[in-house]
């Protein structure tokens, strides 16, 4: 199955209360793509789902929206606002984060899950993307990284069953805007 992405994502980052109503108006006005967290420090996944299901109660369908979530590992978290049980395998943090993220966007599938953040040691990002990898294609339509370096993506993708397909990095001139990394993504036909 060949997934379309759009080429603009609504972001629910730091939205708090409003998260719901602005969600529902982004959809509303147009933007297929929603981008969330399982982040509880910047996103309301609940809320985010909250305005999608208002959304779809105006006649949008589920097939027409391209919804995206990520999950954090424990470090990346304040330690009073991590979502799931810290103490569990890497594996079981995965399950664990995904069953919640479906729930809270009141969907039975993702069309994408970003790796947040990079694990603290690189050998868990294998581990985690092996993870994710059980899930797919019926769960999750597809995977991806977010602030990830070149070397740390060159790693995933050439030990990954399930290759990724995005990469969402901050883009900036003083990291070069990722050029080297942008350029790994063309030649493989990642989204960056």
């Amino acid at each position: 199955m060949e997934l379309k992405i759009p080429l603009l994502f609504y972001g629910t980052a730091w939205k708090e209360e409003r998260t719901a109503h602005l969600t529902e108006t982004a959809v509303l006005k147009g933007f297929t793509c929603i981008d969330t967290a399982n982040y509880p420090t910047a996103y309301d996944e609940k809320l985010t789902g909250d305005g999608i299901a208002a959304a779809l109660k105006s006649g949008i369908k589920r097939s027409d929206l391209f919804i995206q979530t990520k999950f954090a590992p424990v470090w990346a978290h304040h330690p009073s606002k991590i979502p799931f049980n810290p103490h569990q395998t890497i594996e079981g943090q995965i399950t664990e984060s995904v069953r919640q993220s479906l729930g809270h966007l009141q969907v039975d599938y993702l069309d994408s899950l970003l790796l947040h953040v990079p694990f603290e040691d690189d050998s868990d990002n294998m581990v985690a993307w092996k993870a994710l990898e059980t899930f797919v294609p019926h769960t999750i339509r597809s995977l991806g990284v977010s602030n990830f370096k070149l070397p740390q993506l060159k790693e995933v993708y050439a030990n990954a069953t399930v290759k990724p397909i995005i990469v969402q990095n901050r883009f900036y001139k003083e990291t070069g805007f990722d050029s080297d990394l942008r350029e790994f993504c063309a030649e493989r036909g990642i989204t960056y």
